[in-house]
C-alpha cells in the first residue's frame, strides 16, 4: 500500500528504493513486479540481499541505471 501511495513521488524523482520483502511469502514476487510496473520501473536496476541467516531480513534494492 506504501508503494501505490508513492507511486506519483516514484515515478517522478527515480529515488534509491530498498523495499523488505519477507514480510509475506508473495512479497519477493508481488513488489518487485508492482515497481517494475511503474512508468520509471525500466530505468532500474533491481538487486536482492539476504542480511541474516535465513529469509527475514531479504531487502530486494531498485536503483537508477
Amino acid at each position: 500500500e506504501a508503494l501505490i501511495g508513492a507511486r506519483e513521488t516514484i515515478e517522478k524523482n527515480v529515488p534509491k528504493l530498498a523495499i523488505c520483502v519477507y514480510h509475506r511469502p508473495d512479497d519477493l514476487i508481488k513488489l518487485s513486479k508492482l515497481i517494475y510496473e511503474f512508468e520509471c520501473g525500466k530505468k532500474y536496476s533491481y538487486f536482492l540481499r539476504n542480511h541474516s541467516n535465513h529469509l527475514a531480513e531479504t531487502v530486494l534494492y531498485a536503483i537508477p541505471k
